[in-house]
């Protein structure tokens, strides 16, 4: 099975149709749509004044990726279908001192729970609930507080 940081590289360049527009793409998170689990992100755009002033436009876009293959399986408008019930015409700040501050460690072991969370809904019965929620509290840990809602309102 292909590994998680490997999808995620592979979605940032497929994200906005390839794009060279400015913008991120999240960390991923399990979404269910009809039944079916899937890995999703959000992505967001921004502008020059945005990494200078550190306030940034909730998300544009979401996709989604199959969760055994990594492949993308849809992108979505929010203006056109939407994950979240916040508005666009707030900025949110990603200034936040209480975030802590990841290394590569912190992202290696963010990638094995979330891979072992994607193994037992591939080729298991069920997620492993256990393993997304030690996952979740660590990618809420180096989420500005203002956009941890897009991270609650897009996970399952």
């Amino acid at each position: 099975m292909i590994t998680i940081k490997e999808i995620n590289e592979n979605i940032q360049g497929q994200v906005l149709g390839g794009a060279k527009i400015p913008h991120g793409v999240s960390n991923p998170v399990i979404h269910k749509e009809d039944d079916k689990y899937y890995i999703a992100y959000f992505v967001y755009t921004f502008e020059k004044k945005n990494l200078d002033t550190g306030d940034f436009q909730r998300p544009l876009y979401w996709v989604i990726a199959d969760v055994k293959t990594g492949d993308l399986v849809a992108e979505y408008n929010c203006r056109e279908k939407d994950f979240s019930e916040q508005g666009f015409d707030k900025l949110y700040s990603m200034n936040d001192p209480s975030v802590r501050r990841p290394d590569d460690k912190y992202y290696k072991v963010m990638d094995s729970l979330f891979d072992t969370v994607r193994a037992s809904i591939a080729f298991g019965s069920s997620m492993d609930s256990a393993s997304y929620k030690a996952y979740f509290s660590n990618l809420l840990a180096i989420t500005p507080s203002e956009y941890k809602v897009f991270y609650r309102e897009l996970s399952v």
